[in-house]
């Protein structure tokens, strides 16, 4: 056993000492092979090197071909978006055009057409106003001034009142008046011509201050303004109003002619009922009976009666029955 294991130990060194000696520093072949390894190896690394970054180049490449498919998916979209927003556009500005004069003529032409059409139909209407509004101001003034010491804007509002009182008055200033006529601010005159500046219109003021002004012999000028009232108004209502006037009267003659001539130049009818009514004609005492006798066919013209209706008359009757 000791033989075959010294052997074996002796082959196994020799077996070493063989492969150390053989080395390549000692054969060119095996160093040349040694060489052609070394550099496959190197190019085998410098492969991997050019393959590695080839990879790398087309991760690069496919990340860019995706960032430019994603920007040209992104416009694509931007394009059909504002396509849309285009189409929108367009569809409302079609509306617009549409509608637009639509509405203009609903809201802005028509209602000033239908304003001009209203104010055409209306000028005269609102015309009216304004200058009764404008009226009434200054009437309103004319009346203060008739409480004024100053002669000329007394005599200009009395003038004003004359000028615009057949257009009447409120019932204001109709008491505002009736006060100033009651007054002694004015004269019996300026009385006179304001009573007939009221003479128009029938109202409770003008009745009650007539019926006392006429009991007051010195107000002539107002006793024609009363007469004339009631010739508007209606005589046949205030009867007993004349048939004083003729009984309290001096001159019975000429106050009935007088009576009637002004009630002629207001009313043509009140003058029949007069000369018809007993009780006013039999206030004619016999002397004025004989007056009347003499002249009426003269004062018929001035009465504006005709040939009949003083046949007819009352007064007529009364004349023939009078003794000469």
């Amino acid at each position: 056993m000791k033989i075959i294991t010294t052997i074996l130990l002796i082959l196994t060194l020799s077996f070493a000492y063989g492969q150390k000696q053989a080395t390549p520093k000692d054969n060119p072949i095996d160093k040349k092979i040694v060489e052609l390894s070394d550099s496959l190896n190197v190019l085998k690394i410098q492969f991997q090197e050019l393959k590695e970054k080839q990879n790398w180049k087309n991760e690069v490449l496919n990340d860019r071909l995706q960032q430019a498919s994603d920007t040209i998916s992104n416009q694509n979209s931007l394009l059909d978006g504002f396509g849309v927003l285009y189409t929108i556009i367009t569809i409302i500005i079609a509306l617009i055009g549409v509608v637009l004069p639509v509405l203009t003529y609903q809201f802005g032409i028509k209602p000033s057409q239908d304003a001009l059409k209203e104010f055409e139909n209306n000028a005269d209407k609102k015309m009216e106003e304004f200058l009764a509004k404008s009226r009434n101001k200054q009437i309103e003034q004319a009346i203060e001034n008739l409480k004024s010491q100053n002669q000329e804007l007394k005599t200009n509002a009395v003038t004003y009142l004359s000028l615009t009182q057949h257009q009447g008055f409120s019932d204001q200033q109709l008491f505002k008046l009736f006060m100033l006529l009651k007054s002694d601010d004015i004269d019996q005159v300026t009385k006179g011509t304001l009573a007939y500046t009221i003479s128009n219109r029938k109202s409770d003021y003008a009745t009650e201050y007539f019926k006392e002004a006429v009991k007051n012999p010195a107000n002539v000028n107002v006793k024609y303004a009363a007469t004339r009232y009631f010739a508007n108004i209606g005589v046949e209502n205030h009867l007993d109003v004349f048939r004083n006037l003729v009984a309290n009267a001096l001159d019975k003659n000429t106050e009935f002619n007088t009576i009637l001539i002004h009630i002629a130049n207001t009313n043509k009818n009140a003058v029949k009922i007069l000369i018809n009514d007993k009780l006013f004609v039999d206030n004619l005492d016999n002397e004025a009976l004989k007056m009347q006798k003499l002249t009426v066919q003269n004062f018929k013209a001035s009465w504006q009666l005709t040939d009949k209706e003083l046949e007819e008359s009352y007064l007529n009757e009364k004349i023939k029955n009078t003794g000469s």
